[in-house]
């Protein structure tokens, strides 16, 4: 989980250089592998986050005797916060390619949206 900061940005120090003709799997360093490539950065952003998930699941406080009990409460939590990244991770890059094509924004979780105006673009 290298070159991504806590906050989600990421971070590294190269190569760096400019896509002459667009290609979703194109990486600039030799050698990478389409895995790094241009589409696939939000998958390396999501195997991140599964990573930060696993390496703060010590912390995850389970008020339980039954250390076995305690430890299938921790799995679910993890469970639970990488499932819930999925469907975000998922809608947030829909998000973009939809604010790109200058279409109205979609609404995942319509019970979070109450009361929230939604701006629509005229095509």
């Amino acid at each position: 989980a290298d070159n991504c900061l806590i906050a989600g940005r990421t971070m590294d120090y190269g190569p760096f250089g400019f896509m002459d003709e667009y290609s979703p799997l194109y990486s600039k360093w030799v050698g990478s592998g389409q895995h790094f490539g241009f589409l696939n950065q939000p998958n390396a952003a999501f195997v991140n986050y599964t990573v930060l998930v696993e390496s703060i699941a010590p912390l995850f406080m389970e008020s339980s005797t039954d250390e076995e009990e305690a430890q299938k409460k921790k799995e679910k939590k993890k469970q639970q916060l990488v499932d819930r990244a999925k469907i975000l991770f998922a809608h947030k890059v829909e998000e973009v390619f939809v604010y790109k094509l200058g279409l109205a924004p979609l609404c995942l979780f319509p019970e979070e949206a109450k009361g929230k105006k939604q701006e629509t673009t005229t095509v």
